[in-house]
């Protein structure tokens, strides 16, 4: 009766969550969020902020904060790129981690609440080791997936709630992770539409986009080889016996 009780609000959790997916599939929020929808509402887009600045900015941190909770695909790269084209460079950067990062926690939370403590009870022994070096060096490993960016945004949250790692490091870790993206993403919709030829591209904004984007992932590289060494120093140590 009591794992009853304990799983009964987990499934009401998932009942919500799928409502609110089979919702937006249905009234085909999709087909607006898109590049193509905001190209095409750019200067209408631009007006509405003008006229409803504030009224605008929570509404976006609000929307984008849900759509990072619900894990929708693409949604971390289409809002971002709407920051810099609705509000510029810097208040773009600033709203869109925000946005990002408290989306990124209310999904890391979920992922906890729905499977991470059910795992970490169920393979309490097995994890043990993981969940130590975690507990060591979790902030490492959390900004390390961040920078290199080789899964999905959602799925690093979600894969992140399954372990130990504070809720506080998850969410520095994450908002200082997701800046390189919200740099590159705002800065190319703050230059949507400007880019018409190959030598456009090849500008100064241009290449600041293209090196926002490769250099995190290439100063990646060293920092995995110096914390490999470092712990296969570790592990080599042996106690000296007195």
């Amino acid at each position: 009766m009591k794992k009853f009780n304990n799983i009964v609000p987990k499934i009401l959790v998932v009942i919500l969550l799928l409502t609110l997916a089979f919702v937006l599939r249905y009234f085909h929020v999709g087909h607006y969020l898109s590049f193509s929808s905001l190209e095409k509402h750019l200067a209408t887009l631009r007006q509405f902020v003008a006229l409803h600045y504030m009224s605008t900015v929570l509404g976006y941190i609000v929307t984008f904060t849900i759509a990072t909770a619900l894990a929708i695909p693409g949604a971390t790269i289409l809002f971002i790129t709407a920051a810099g084209l609705m509000f510029g460079m810097i208040p773009g950067i600033i709203y869109a981690n925000i946005g990002g990062t408290i989306g990124s926690v209310i999904l890391f939370l979920l992922s906890r609440y729905l499977f991470g403590s059910w795992l970490q009870q169920r393979y309490a022994v097995r994890l043990q080791k993981f969940n130590n070096e975690i507990q060591q060096h979790g902030y490492f490993y959390l900004l390390l997936v961040r920078f290199a960016a080789l899964l999905p945004t959602g799925l690093i949250t979600i894969l992140s709630g399954i372990t130990l790692a504070p809720v506080s490091t998850f969410m520095w870790t994450t908002a200082v992770g997701i800046l390189p993206i919200s740099i590159f993403y705002t800065l190319a919709g703050n230059t949507l539409g400007q880019f018409t030829s190959y030598s456009d591209f090849c500008s100064l904004h241009g290449l600041i986009c293209a090196s926002l984007f490769v250099v995190p992932r290439l100063l990646v590289i060293p920092i995995i080889i110096k914390f490999v060494r470092k712990r296969k120093k570790e592990k080599n140590k042996t106690p000296v016996v007195l």
